[in-house]
Parts: C-alpha cells; sequence; structure tokens
C-alpha cells in the first residue's frame, strides 16, 4: 500500500535556508515510520500471533535524495521548486507477512489460530494497511511539526 504526503514546500524552503538538516529530516520521517510501526504492533488489529516472528520483522527504510552534490554543510537543498520526493517504507519483513495482512492464501481466508484467537490486543487482518488509512491525518500533522 502507498500512501502520499503532501503539503506546501514554502515554509520547508525557509526551513531549509534557515539550517534544517538532513539529518532532521531523516529523524522526523525515522520516528513517523516508528509511529506506525508501534500503532500496528499495539493497536488492533495487530499481526497474527503464532511465534510472534512477524509482529518482531518490522522494519523502517527511508530513501531520496536529501543532499546536494556538492553540499558539505550536510544540508538540505533549498531549492525545493516543486515537491522534493522522499519515500518511507515501513513494513514486516517475513515471506508470509503479506498473506497475514490480507487475510487471504490462495484465494482462500485464512483462519485465527488460538493464540491470535487469545491475543492482546486482538489480531486482525489489514494491521498495517489500517493504521495508516485510519491515521493519516495524525501522521501528516507530526511529518509537518517535524518539518515547518
Amino acid at each position: 500500500m502507498i500512501l502520499n504526503f503532501n503539503f506546501d514546500t514554502a515554509n520547508l524552503a525557509t526551513r531549509l535556508r534557515e539550517g534544517l538538516s538532513a539529518a532532521n529530516v531523516n529523524n522526523a520521517f525515522t520516528q513517523l515510520g516508528a509511529m506506525v510501526v508501534n500503532d500496528a504492533v499495539t493497536k488492533p488489529p495487530t499481526p497474527r500471533i503464532d511465534t510472534g516472528n512477524l509482529r518482531g520483522s518490522w522494519s523502517i527504510a527511508l530513501a531520496g535524495r536529501l543532499f546536494n552534490k556538492g553540499n558539505s554543510q550536510g544540508q538540505l537543498s533549498p531549492d525545493t521548486n516543486g515537491m522534493q520526493k522522499f519515500e518511507l517504507r515501513v513494513g514486516f519483513n517475513m515471506p508470509y507477512a503479506s498473506i497475514m495482512e490480507s487475510g487471504m492464501r490462495k484465494g482462500k481466508a485464512i483462519g485465527f489460530g488460538i493464540k491470535s484467537q487469545r491475543a492482546t490486543p486482538r489480531t486482525g487482518n489489514h494491521f498495517l494497511e489500517t493504521k495508516i488509512k485510519n491515521k493519516q491525518r495524525i501522521y501528516l500533522k507530526f511529518l509537518q511539526e517535524k518539518l515547518i
């Protein structure tokens, strides 16, 4: 699932000229990723549980062009004509993660085992997608506060 955050970069350009560093941007996106993972694992629905390997297999990755070539200050490019594109990937790395997210295997619904039925917080399908869709405004507000 892809969720795009778009916001006005006019204030961001000012912040970049004032010295917003690439490290601060990295930190903001990493904190956002940690919020998404935390919500996925601690707020229902959560990943199914058998061994707990899926819940512990999360990862956060950030991609984007953070530095201007030749910029030794570690500053972001202050010429933000339009949007600068960053990609934050949050997910679970087990080979069966997408099957557990959808609750479907080979076109058939997967049942919940005893551990999943008794798990607290409650397990369910779309444990990552639901959080991203339902809390996107909160995530965007957090990111705006950190960057603008």
